[in-house]
């Protein structure tokens, strides 16, 4: 029924790393209705934010969530370029990250750290659904296990060149050395695995979930969204968490306890396991050659780059122990085990 526009009434505005988001409230003659309105911070051509790309995300995963009980995204309404908006139903809950932090915190009560345990295993269990519902069967041209096998080795390349330091350097080429002796002949364990293609978020953290008062996770921020071969979200979500044990206010213990929590919903088998160490070394890999590489012309602020720094020497000496293990099992174990 025709219901025309009588006022818009901005509620409140929050900003994101790209982003405004404005939720507004539309009413007309017979009700009103809550949206989200996203724009760009700033508009120059270092903003890269598609609003287009995003739309036809969120687009594509309302079709497929469709009946879902763990996971969902907020009704899509229609986007512009020029001026860039992003127009969605308004999605309510509240942020994971809100909920969550407070019992990862080193003075939290046992009660709030089983809580934010709780809440990173429905996370896990969101995830293992999201890829669950958007798995695409994929017909490879060469044998996949290769080309993730040649991506972390000229990874490592870059990583030992960009580091720059004999230690660096060590450490990659004995890394090299055992992905070649003991994963290439354990990955043919994952080729069922490996022969789909499944949804990726590309920023699965917990800022970008609502929680609501059942059981269902809205994933907001959609404007990385592709397939991917491997599990690169879970990869994602232990970076947001091995980032938090940088700051000295959160106990690394009840962190680990919250990846743990992640971790088990995702792998439940051998194969599992050995498909989330590939997917969590894949991804580290890219990112630290990413960060690491001279040619990066990001004008960071300190704090960023103070941590991002703490954050690569960090990484650099979980993957020295991981060179050192013996076994994919001891490999599996060590993903598992602390931060």
């Amino acid at each position: 029924e025709p219901n025309p526009i009588r006022s818009v009434d901005v509620i409140y505005r929050q900003r994101h790393s790209k982003t405004w988001v404005i939720i507004v409230s539309i009413r007309g003659d017979s009700h009103s209705r809550p949206y989200a309105v996203k724009v760009p911070l700033r508009d120059s051509p270092e903003d890269d934010w598609d609003p287009q790309h995003e739309h036809e995300a969120i687009v594509t995963l309302a079709r497929i969530q469709k009946g879902s009980q763990t996971w969902r995204v907020p009704e899509p309404v229609g986007f512009g370029l020029d001026p860039r908006f992003l127009v969605t139903r308004y999605a309510s809950g509240t942020s994971m990250r809100t909920l969550a932090q407070p019992g990862m915190r080193r003075w939290a009560r046992e009660k709030n750290a089983r809580a934010s345990e709780a809440l990173c295993r429905r996370a896990g269990e969101c995830l293992a659904c999201m890829r669950s519902d958007t798995a695409e069967r994929e017909n490879h041209v060469e044998p996949v296990e290769d080309s993730i096998l040649a991506f972390c080795d000229a990874r490592l390349g870059e990583v030992a060149r960009f580091h720059g330091r004999p230690y660096a350097a060590g450490v990659c080429g004995k890394l090299r050395s055992r992905l070649d002796s003991l994963v290439a002949s354990k990955l043919g364990e994952c080729k069922s695995l490996l022969a789909y293609r499944y949804g990726c978020h590309g920023d699965f953290a917990p800022q970008n979930m609502l929680v609501d008062d059942g059981s269902t996770i809205t994933l907001l921020d959609l404007e990385g969204f592709r397939f991917s071969v491997l599990n690169e979200d879970a990869a994602t979500f232990r970076f947001r968490l091995e980032h938090l044990a940088l700051r000295g206010t959160f106990s690394n213990e009840r962190l680990t306890r919250c990846w743990q929590a992640f971790f088990d919903q995702l792998g439940d088998t051998k194969r599992d396991r050995l498909y989330l160490t590939i997917s969590y070394t894949y991804k580290l890999l890219a990112q630290l050659a990413w960060l690491l590489n001279p040619e990066r012309r990001v004008p960071d602020p300190a704090r960023t780059r103070i941590r991002n720094w703490l954050w690569i020497r960090g990484r650099l000496d979980w993957l020295r122990h991981l060179a050192d293990a013996n076994s994919v099992e001891r490999m599996c174990a060590m993903l598992r085990g602390d931060l």
